[in-house]
């Protein structure tokens, strides 16, 4: 099953990322990780799927600078460090929020048809 973001914004409180889907959840991820999950040529090799990006490269301070929504499949973010080549799929930032628990996921009521926001940091 796939799920979408409908609203996509800072946390409040921590370096983290909120993401509202629209089967009612919200998850949060942190900056870092979300940073180094970035899928595009310069962080994975497109030959091995090696990860080129080293975790200790990621500084500490990481933000989120921008959101763009690419049709109805990927987030593009922008990056403090100045990356924003990375299309996040839908699909693959739900496995993110859902993979280990330094992420959380807290179920929240949320209208299913909205448009999703974004915000920047």
């Amino acid at each position: 099953m796939s799920y979408s973001p409908t609203a996509v914004r800072p946390h409040p409180s921590l370096p983290s990322v909120e993401i509202q889907w629209d089967n009612g959840s919200e998850s949060v991820i942190p900056y870092r990780k979300l940073r180094f999950e970035c899928p595009c040529a310069g962080c994975v090799n497109e030959m091995t799927g090696e990860r080129m990006i080293q975790e200790a490269s990621i500084p500490a301070d990481i933000r989120i600078t921008g959101v763009t929504v690419l049709g109805r499949y990927a987030l593009q973010i922008q990056w403090s460090d100045g990356h924003g080549t990375g299309l996040y799929h839908f699909d693959r930032l739900w496995e993110t929020a859902h993979s280990d628990q330094p992420s959380q996921s807290i179920a929240t009521p949320t209208p299913a048809n909205t448009t999703p926001e974004s915000t920047s940091p």
